[in-house]
C-alpha cells in the first residue's frame, strides 16, 4: 500500500507538471495574441489618424485650391464664377473679398472689350471711307471686287476739273466733289446702285448684279445728263458752277478697273458722255497693251522683278550727299522706267506693292552705308493702312531715321488725306525728313507748305529743264526759291542737265541739285 501511495504521489506530481507547462503554454499563446492584438490595434489607430489627417488636411486645402485656380483664371482674362467657399475664417473673408474684386474687374473688362470692338469698328469703317465724301472708298471698291465675281462698273470723272481748282481754289473744288458725291447716290440709291469714291474728282459706280447691261448704262447716262443739266450753287460765295462728266463702263469683271478706265479715257478723248469698254480689238490697241502691261507688273511683284536704282543728288560744291530710290521694273531682258508701267500699276492693286518693294530694298541697301537715302511716296500710299504700317516699321527698325527723306509727290489728293499731318508727324518724331516732290506745278499752293511744312521742296523739272531759256520759268523759279528760304525749306532742283542750268540753279540759292548733268539713276552706289 505504501508503494501504491508513492506511486499515487508521483502520478500526481507528474500531472502537475504536465498541467503547469500546459498553464504556462496557454499563458504565453495568450500574451502572443494579446500582443498581436495590440499591436493590430495601435497600427488601425495609425491607418485612421492618418486617413482623419488626410481628408482634414484636404479640406483645409481645398479652399485655397480653388481660390488659387480662381485667381490663375483671372490672371489670364479668363472668365470666373463666384468662390462657393462657406467658412467662417480668414479663406471665408478672403473668397468674399475675391468674389466682389472678380465681379468689378469682370464688369471692367466686359466695358473695355465693348470700347475696343466699337473703336475697332469705327477703325475700319473710318479706313473704309472717304473722308471727304462720306462715301465708300477705293479700298472699300477694292474688297468688294475681290469677293464678287458678277457685277458692272462705271468710273465717273469730272471734265477739265483742274480748271475748276485753279479757277476757284481747291476748298471750292472740294465741295464740287462732294455734291457730284451727294447728287450721284441720292439719284443712284432707288436703283441700288452703290457709289464709291476712288479719289481725285473720280466716282465708282457698281451694279451688283441688279439691273441687266442696258438700264446700267442708261442709268449712268441719266445720271450725266441730270447732273449736267443743273447748278452747283455755292450760297455763301454766291457763285454757279456747271460741270460736264464722262464715263467709262466695264461689264467684264477681269481687269474691271482698267477697263472701266480705258473706256473713261476714251471718252475723254472722244469728248462722248459715256463709253463701254470692248475686248477682241487687234494687238496694236491700247487697252490690250494695257492689259498686257498688267501682266507684266504681276509677275514682277511676284517673282521679284522689282528693282530699285538710285540717282545721285549733290550740293552746291557737286559733292553727292545722298540718293533717291526710283522703281524699276524688269521685262525679260529689259529694264523699264517708271514711265512705262507705274500709272497702270496705280489703277490695280499692285501699286501698294511696288511702293512697299522699293521702301524695303532702299532701307536694306543703305544700312550699313552713311549716305542719306529719299524714297518716294504718294497720296495713295498714306491713305493704304498696310503701307502706312510697313513705313512705321521700317523706321522704327532702321538704326539712323535721320538718314531717310520720305518725298511726297504733290498732287490734289494730298490735301485731302485724312490724318496727313499725323503721317508727318510720326516721320518727323522718328526723326525722318519730308521733301515735297513736283513742287511748283499742277496743285501748289503756299498754305499747304505751311500746313505740311516740310523740310525741303523738289521744284518741279518742268520747270528747271528749260529755266536757261524761258523767262517765266526763271521767274517762278525764283519767287518759289525766296519763299521757301523764307519758311526755312532747303529747295532741291531737278532735271539738271547742263551747265548752263546748274549756273542760273546756283545764282537762285538752290541748296542741292539732281539730274543727269551729274549722273543717271544707277543699279549700284558709286563707290
Amino acid at each position: 500500500s505504501d508503494s501504491g501511495k508513492v506511486l499515487a504521489a508521483m502520478g500526481a506530481a507528474v500531472s502537475l507538471t504536465e498541467s503547469d507547462e500546459v498553464l504556462q503554454n496557454a499563458i504565453n499563446i495568450m500574451r502572443e495574441d494579446a500582443l498581436k492584438g495590440i499591436i493590430v490595434s495601435i497600427l488601425m489607430a495609425l491607418i485612421l489618424s492618418s486617413m482623419f489627417i488626410v481628408v482634414g488636411i484636404k479640406r483645409m486645402i481645398a479652399p485655397l485650391e480653388k481660390l488659387r485656380e480662381a485667381i490663375s483664371s483671372f490672371s489670364k482674362h479668363k472668365k470666373t464664377h463666384n468662390l462657393d467657399i462657406i467658412s467662417n475664417d480668414e479663406i471665408g473673408e478672403l473668397s468674399k473679398e475675391f468674389n466682389s474684386m472678380s465681379k468689378e474687374l469682370q464688369l471692367f473688362y466686359d466695358s473695355m472689350e465693348s470700347q475696343i470692338n466699337q473703336k475697332s469698328l469705327e477703325l475700319e469703317t473710318q479706313y473704309l471711307t472717304d473722308n471727304l465724301t462720306g462715301l465708300q472708298n477705293r479700298e472699300s471698291l477694292v474688297r468688294f471686287i475681290d469677293k464678287k465675281t458678277k457685277f458692272h462698273l462705271a468710273i465717273l470723272d469730272i471734265a477739265s476739273f483742274k480748271d475748276i481748282n485753279d479757277s476757284y481754289g481747291v476748298e471750292i473744288g472740294n465741295r464740287v466733289i462732294q455734291r457730284l458725291g451727294e447728287k450721284s447716290r441720292s439719284y443712284l440709291e432707288a436703283k441700288n446702285l452703290k457709289v464709291y469714291r476712288l479719289g481725285g474728282d473720280e466716282l465708282a459706280i457698281v451694279n451688283p448684279d441688279v439691273l441687266v447691261k442696258a438700264d446700267f448704262q442708261e442709268s449712268i447716262e441719266m445720271l450725266i445728263k441730270n447732273i449736267e443739266h443743273e447748278m452747283f450753287y455755292f450760297e455763301d460765295n454766291d457763285l454757279e458752277i456747271n460741270i460736264s462728266l464722262h464715263a467709262g463702263i466695264s461689264f467684264d469683271n477681269t481687269y474691271v478697273l482698267e477697263k472701266a478706265n480705258i473706256a473713261l479715257v476714251d471718252a475723254k478723248q472722244g469728248h462722248l458722255d459715256c463709253v463701254v469698254y470692248k475686248s477682241g480689238q487687234h494687238n496694236e490697241n491700247k487697252q490690250i497693251e494695257n492689259l498686257e502691261m498688267i501682266s507684266k507688273i504681276k509677275y514682277a511683284v511676284v517673282n521679284y522683278g522689282l528693282i530699285a536704282y538710285y540717282q545721285p543728288i549733290v550740293d552746291r560744291n557737286s559733292k553727292v550727299i545722298k540718293y533717291e530710290t526710283l522703281v524699276r521694273m524688269k521685262d525679260k531682258k529689259n529694264i523699264l522706267g517708271p514711265y512705262y508701267f507705274l500709272d497702270i500699276a496705280k489703277k490695280t492693286k499692285y501699286y501698294n506693292e511696288i511702293t512697299r518693294a522699293m521702301i524695303h530694298q532702299a532701307f536694306v541697301e543703305f544700312e550699313e552705308s552713311e549716305m542719306s537715302f529719299s524714297v518716294n511716296i504718294e497720296a495713295d500710299d498714306i491713305m493704304n493702312k498696310e503701307t502706312v504700317d510697313f513705313i512705321r516699321n521700317q523706321l522704327q527698325s532702321f538704326k539712323e531715321p535721320q538718314r531717310v527723306v520720305f518725298e511726297l509727290v504733290e498732287s490734289e489728293d494730298v490735301h485731302n488725306i485724312p490724318h496727313i499731318r499725323e503721317f508727318i508727324s510720326f516721320i518727323k518724331k522718328c526723326g525722318a525728313k519730308i521733301a515735297i516732290d513736283d513742287f511748283g506745278t499742277g496743285y501748289s499752293n503756299f498754305s499747304y507748305l505751311l500746313d505740311l511744312e516740310p523740310d525741303y521742296i523738289k521744284i518741279d523739272g518742268s520747270l528747271i529743264k528749260n529755266i536757261d531759256r524761258d523767262e517765266k520759268s526763271y521767274t517762278v523759279v525764283k519767287t518759289l526759291v525766296s519763299i521757301a528760304h523764307g519758311l526755312g525749306i532747303s529747295v532741291i532742283a531737278e532735271f539738271v542737265h547742263s551747265q548752263e542750268v546748274l549756273s542760273i540753279c546756283q545764282e537762285l540759292g538752290i541748296d542741292e541739285f539732281q539730274g543727269y548733268y551729274f549722273s543717271e539713276p544707277l543699279a549700284k552706289l558709286q563707290e
